[in-house]
């Protein structure tokens, strides 16, 4: 499965919202679905920016439950299911 490179996800809001004054537009979800299912999908896999008053931290949802991620397991956590993705075996 091909990388996908994090600049290929940033969303260029300067056309449809003002960059200057006292206000900034963060985009906090991707959501993430096979080809032709709704976003509220039970395949949908939403990626959240989230504070709860104690440092941002990555979520991610699926119908069925929620992980969250530490800025600093990330490196970690990202090599652990590389290691085990390439450990799967093809099923024939």
């Amino acid at each position: 499965m091909p990388s996908i490179p994090p600049n290929s996800l940033k969303v260029n809001l300067s056309k449809v919202a003002p960059t200057n004054g006292p206000y900034e537009v963060r985009t906090t979800q991707v959501t993430l679905t096979p080809k032709g299912e709704a976003i509220f999908s039970e395949y949908a896999v939403h990626v959240r920016i989230v504070d709860e008053a104690a440092g941002e931290f990555i979520e991610v949802a699926q119908e069925e439950g929620t992980i969250r991620i530490d800025r600093d397991e990330w490196p970690h956590l990202r090599a652990a299911i590389e290691g085990m993705v390439a450990q799967c075996k093809d099923q024939d």
